[in-house]
C-alpha cells in the first residue's frame, strides 16, 4: 500500500478500492507503530492482533494521605507468540495495521443460553 498526494492508499495491485476507507465504513483498524530509533520502519505488515499473555509488573506506593496506590510499571513482557502478530512485526521494525471488532458476543453460548428456562424477575 502507498500513499497518494490526496491521502488515500493505494493497494499493491495498483487498485484503490479494496484500500479505501470508504471500502469499510464503520470498521475498528488499529495502527501501531514500532519503537522509534534511527531507522525507518521496515514497511507495512497486515497482521492479527497477538492474544499472548503479558506479564505486567504493578508498583505499591503510599501516598502523603496514607493512602496505598497501585501503579502500572515501565515494564511488561509478552509470552509466545503462535505465528505472525502485531507484536512479532513491531519487534522487527514493521508498522502494523489490524483489523478489529468490538463484538465479543459468544453467539454458540449465546443460542444454548436462550434456550434455557430463566426465573421470572420480580417487579
Amino acid at each position: 500500500m502507498r500513499w497518494t498526494s490526496d491521502g488515500r492508499a493505494d493497494c499493491a495491485d495498483g487498485s484503490s478500492t479494496a484500500c479505501s476507507p470508504e471500502a469499510w465504513p464503520g470498521q475498528l483498524v488499529t495502527v501501531s507503530l514500532p519503537a522509534l530509533s534511527a531507522e525507518a520502519p521496515c514497511g507495512i505488515k497486515v497482521v492479527p492482533q497477538s492474544t499472548a499473555a503479558i506479564t505486567e509488573e504493578y508498583q505499591r506506593t503510599t501516598q502523603p494521605d496514607g493512602k496505598e496506590l497501585f501503579e502500572l510499571s515501565d515494564f511488561y513482557e509478552h509470552g509466545p507468540q503462535d505465528g505472525e502478530t502485531d507484536v512479532t512485526a513491531l519487534a522487527e521494525g514493521y508498522i502494523t495495521v489490524t483489523p478489529l471488532h468490538a463484538d465479543l458476543t459468544d453467539y454458540g453460548q449465546l443460542s444454548q443460553l436462550q434456550q434455557c428456562h430463566w426465573p421470572d424477575t420480580p417487579e
